[in-house]
């Protein structure tokens, strides 16, 4: 029964990785025009997490009340469905003004990293107001390895460049994958670093190489416990 339950979860949480691989695969895929156009499509657009893409179970270190909404609204920030995800991480600091990770959710969808927008100076000033807080409030290792890798991207909000701050968000999110390279949420983020910095590589191979042993090794996974996800992975890779 237990494992039964163990397992429940786990093909739940691969549908969501799943459908976040393809979703940054295929997104990457398409040019910059195409990439402005689908800021606006993502942000019209609802998605059901229990629903259609499975579950996330982060286990966030907040009230058990907020913790679901959490797992929602990362599960948008998988997705790329940022405006949805950031509503949301700000209802989860009204709820719960101490949960860390709410504000880091709230700073992390101020950025998109494979999109052709920008954050604005605003954007800027309150990811790190908001990752500060998190800063201040964060009580678990795993969570604080991903409040500094935002943080990194938010330092010195008035200065540096969208790419040298995509570069410092990338090494700092190294740094929480070789912590938590079984961790399928942070493999995702990381996994999303290598595509970003790929940009504005002059030798985009490595990057791709790396992102796609990296998003590979979390299909796999899924593919070992699941047929469907075997079939997907044949059709992937």
């Amino acid at each position: 029964m237990i494992l039964n339950i163990i397992d429940k979860h786990l093909l739940a949480e691969c549908r969501t990785m799943v459908a976040t691989i393809m979703g940054i695969f295929m997104v990457y895929s398409v040019n910059t025009e195409a990439l402005a156009q689908q800021n606006h499509m993502h942000e019209d657009q609802s998605v059901s997490i229990e629903g259609d893409i499975g579950e996330v179970n982060f286990r966030v270190s907040c009230d058990e009340e907020a913790q679901e909404d959490f797992d929602y609204a990362l599960g948008m920030l998988h997705h790329m469905m940022y405006e949805t995800a950031r509503l949301t991480f700000e209802e989860i600091t009204e709820k719960d003004p101490q949960c860390a990770m709410g504000y880091w959710g709230i700073a992390t969808t101020l950025f998109q990293p494979l999109w052709s927008t920008r954050p604005s100076e605003e954007d800027l000033q309150k990811g790190s107001n908001m990752i500060n807080e998190a800063r201040r409030l964060v009580d678990s290792e795993r969570e604080e390895l991903l409040i500094e890798a935002t943080a990194e991207f938010f330092r010195e909000p008035e200065t540096a460049d969208f790419h040298n701050r995509l570069q410092r968000w990338a090494h700092a999110m190294e740094v929480a994958y070789d912590e938590y390279p079984d961790d399928h949420d942070v493999a995702a983020l990381y996994g999303l670093t290598r595509l970003s910095n790929a940009q504005f590589a002059e030798n985009r191979d490595p990057l791709h190489d790396e992102a796609e042993t990296v998003l590979r090794n979390v299909f796999l996974f899924c593919a070992m416990h699941d047929p469907y996800f075997k079939f997907a992975y044949s059709i992937v890779w």
